[in-house]
């Protein structure tokens, strides 16, 4: 009896009628089957162990799979493409000058429409391959050997053609790490949670803009020519390694479903029940009506899936979506004009500042959004994104003004922190925004509203120096920056009322209950 197996020897001492042995050995066999071919669970002391032959859990799950992790992995992959973009830009005039090159004003100012270049025109397809592709790891792999390419490609060549192209590539790999970056913490957290993590987010895009031209500059005059990329290669490298040891939360809730249990797991569309489930204590959906649902309100159909391009047109003909794209591009023309161009001219002009010294400058622009960002993000997600940002447009209107007062560098300092201060109160709430309009239109992949985001914030990165130079260069420096500040002031004016009116949803007295909005299915 030793040598039988567990369950038939179970079987055999239930009775001794022949019949009843019979029906319990046919119960018994059948219990092997199922224990051959289907994961077990284990419960000693408490702890629960996950077993299956048919899956092999990956090292670290838990970790990997966290959210944490996965907005590290976003937060670095936008601090490798900022910096990338901000090392090379002190290092490129004295590099044209160098190889012989005339007109390198000019030329410098090709080179930094062409990245902006390949960050418009590549986000359509980039936004549809992204849709198309089942996970956002591989092709957020493949974007990071481009800009790799690119880097090593501009920091090799003499050539100005070569340069113009490897500028193109740069934007168009800068456009896969922002769309499918952004669309990969909308796949991992609960919309609930977008805009805190979001936020968390946006502190990449933050630290990026502020190591990336002083630590070109120094790097540049203390190492020579070659030492800015080879330090955007290794911050490629590092993002590379971060992008291969993440897994996605579709992946990890293939094991979460078959009884491997992480604790503290999140995903859109699950949570955590008050008793522990087979799969970790994780349910899809729920059984009874939510909160502020109705008995019986929640027995509607599904909405039935539909093509990404009618749902795209709704979002592009939405008002609500519409005003948080034209605040994007206020972000890029004031970010590129008023910062990076005029701001750097207006600092040497003004006192006497080199390129070093306005780049330490616009560190004040730039801290402010590390304690901003996060906070911006968590009161979009508790109170929504609408009077956030109305508060942050409404501090950036005489922000700008006070940029003219002439007066001490510490002042101007203080004043340029209250202006970062303001752009992390409506920048941040933006993205908030889109996840919930990605939530609200049936069909639209959250890669084609970032994909937008990102080639509406590339355009107005993309006018913004051109305004800038043009009013310095057409009406001096004193008088382009006050032509500068006064613009910004009037752009903000000008988008307030329809950010009152549309951003956040259409503005209501009484609030509608979050079932109600998400029933409806529109923006």
């Amino acid at each position: 009896m030793e040598s039988i197996h567990p369950v038939l020897r179970r079987a055999a001492l239930v009775t001794n009628s022949p019949s009843l042995s019979l029906l319990s050995l046919s119960l018994a066999v059948s219990d092997i089957r199922n224990m051959s071919t289907t994961p077990t669970r284990v419960v000693n002391n408490d702890q629960k162990q996950y077993k299956t032959s048919s899956k092999t859990v990956p090292f670290m799950l838990k970790q990997r799979s966290s959210t944490a992790f996965i907005s590290l992995t976003v937060a670095l992959g936008i601090v490798t493409d900022l910096s990338g973009y901000g090392l090379i830009v002190p290092v490129v005039p004295f590099r044209l000058q160098s190889l012989g090159y005339s007109n390198v004003g000019a030329k410098t100012g090709w080179l930094v429409a062409a990245y902006a270049a390949g960050l418009i025109v590549s986000s359509p397809p980039i936004a549809y391959l992204g849709n198309r592709s089942k996970g956002r790891r591989i092709p957020l792999l493949i974007a990071l050997g481009f800009m790799a390419g690119a880097v090593i490609l501009f920091m090799e060549t003499a050539s100005f053609t070569a340069m113009i192209i490897s500028r193109i590539l740069q934007g168009i790999s800068g456009t896969g790490i922002w769309t499918l970056g952004l669309s990969l913490i909308t796949d991992s957290v609960p919309e609930e949670r977008v805009g805190t993590v979001m936020g968390q987010v946006m502190i990449g895009f933050s630290l990026g803009s502020l190591i990336g031209p002083p630590v070109g500059g120094v790097l540049y005059a203390r190492m020579g020519y070659r030492a800015p990329f080879i330090f955007a290669l290794c911050l490629l490298f590092c993002d590379f390694l971060l992008r291969l040891l993440m897994i996605e939360k579709h992946v990890a809730l293939e094991h979460v479903k078959s009884g491997y249990d992480i604790p503290g797991f999140e995903a859109p569309g699950y949570k955590v029940s008050g008793e522990p489930s087979l799969a970790g204590g994780i349910e899809l959906g729920t059984t009874g009506p939510q909160e502020g649902e109705e008995e019986g309100e929640g027995k509607h159909p599904p909405p039935q899936p539909r093509s990404p391009w009618p749902a795209l047109l709704d979002m592009v003909t939405q008002p609500r979506p519409v005003t948080n794209f034209l605040l994007t591009v206020l972000n890029g023309i004031i970010l590129g004009g008023v910062l990076d161009t005029g701001m750097t001219l207006w600092l040497q002009h003004q006192y006497g500042l080199s390129s070093l010294g306005a780049g330490l400058v616009f560190i004040a622009a730039v801290v402010p959004s590390f304690f901003a960002s996060p906070f911006a993000g968590w009161a979009s997600d508790k109170y929504g994104a609408k009077w956030i940002a109305v508060i942050g447009l409404l501090m950036s209107i005489p922000a700008y003004s006070l940029l003219i007062i002439k007066g001490p560098l510490p002042l101007f300092i203080f004043f340029l922190v209250i202006l970062g201060f303001s752009l992390s109160f409506f920048l941040t709430p933006t993205m908030q925004d889109l996840s919930v309009v990605v939530a609200l239109t049936p069909g639209l992949p959250s890669t084609a509203a970032y994909g937008c985001f990102n080639m509406m914030y590339s355009i107005g990165a993309f006018v913004g120096p051109i305004i800038g130079g043009q009013l310095i260069g057409a009406l001096e420096i004193r008088k382009g920056w006050i032509a500068l500040c006064v613009l910004s002031s009037g752009l903000a004016t000008a988008i307030l009322p329809a950010l009152v009116l549309f951003l956040g949803g259409d503005l209501q007295w009484r609030r509608k209950k979050p079932v109600e909005r998400v029933r409806t299915g529109t923006c």
